[in-house]
């Protein structure tokens, strides 16, 4: 079983009781639980823990795990695992399930049923998310030993910012969406993306 790792960083005062509210109405009104956990793990980000010591190798795999809590505005704020945990009222145990099934095929738990078909599905979305990536102009880094290889997107861009606008290209083309923590995904795993000016 994977260990999860959960980040210390956690803006969940600059939530409003509105915001806060609006979000457990949303959840609440979901009474199946595959949809439940799928608006749940549009609300996470699961990544593989890059490992520091290349010596370790019989340690078991970890993985990081990001929480974010929505504004009414539809802004996303980091929050911690207890924030997350108490808000939705969802025990750590399912919440990390849930992240450990997604690290392990990339889809959401409604997607896999179907076989072939959804491999394909899921296949395309990930081209198209990494297509819509690249579509984005950025600079190189000025090859430092910390940010080696890295390039920098336009200051004022997030990822959360992209994906609502691949998102809603792929809704007006009539295209299969999938989660903002599978969007997240891809632009970790794939790219090695800043936002900024190159260092």
């Amino acid at each position: 079983m994977e260990s999860p790792e959960i980040t210390s960083v956690c803006k969940v005062s600059r939530l409003t009781h509105d915001d806060i509210n609006i979000f457990k109405k949303k959840l609440s009104d979901i009474s199946e639980k595959v949809k439940q956990d799928r608006f749940l793990l549009d609300m996470m980000s699961v990544s593989k823990v890059r490992r520091t010591d290349r010596r370790k190798t019989n340690r078991k795999e970890r993985i990081l795990i990001n929480y974010f809590i929505p504004t009414k505005e539809g802004d996303k704020y980091r929050v911690c695992l207890n924030a997350f945990s108490s808000i939705t009222s969802i025990k750590r145990k399912r919440l990390n399930i849930i992240a450990r099934n997604f690290k392990t095929t990339q889809l959401s738990p409604i997607e896999k049923r179907g076989g072939s078909r959804v491999s394909a599905k899921s296949e395309e979305i990930t081209k198209s998310i990494i297509d819509h990536i690249l579509a984005f102009k950025v600079k190189k880094s000025h090859h430092t030993r910390k940010d080696s290889n890295r390039s920098y997107l336009q200051p004022g861009l997030s990822v959360n910012i992209m994906y609502k606008v691949w998102k809603c290209d792929r809704i007006k083309n009539d295209k299969p969406i999938a989660s903002f923590s599978k969007y997240y995904n891809v632009f970790v795993s794939k790219f090695n993306l800043a936002f900024g000016h190159p260092q």
